[in-house]
């Protein structure tokens, strides 16, 4: 299971990076801007990288603390992101 989860990280990291444009249809496209969508990617990607690696560990509490980490990230993106949307 985690190693789907992983594999859909790193498609939806690789997917930002290819069409980044589609945010900034809810955001201005300035260079900060982007920054902040290209580290998310980056973040998405890594974490999918880590995903992967920790389907071949047998511990469940891994795989736990993993989607717990993936969550947050995804919690921070969003709150950053609507923020962004308001100004």
């Amino acid at each position: 299971m985690i190693l789907l989860f992983g594999c859909l990280l790193l498609l939806l990291g690789g997917l930002i990076l290819w069409k980044k444009n589609v945010f900034f249809q809810l955001i201005q496209h300035t260079e900060k801007n982007e920054r902040f969508i290209k580290s998310y990617a980056y973040q998405l990607l890594a974490l999918g990288i880590l995903g992967v690696i920790l389907h071949f560990l047998p511990s469940r509490i891994l795989d736990l603390f993993y989607v717990a980490l993936v969550l947050l990230a995804s919690a921070f993106f969003s709150i950053a992101f609507a923020k962004k949307m308001q100004s």
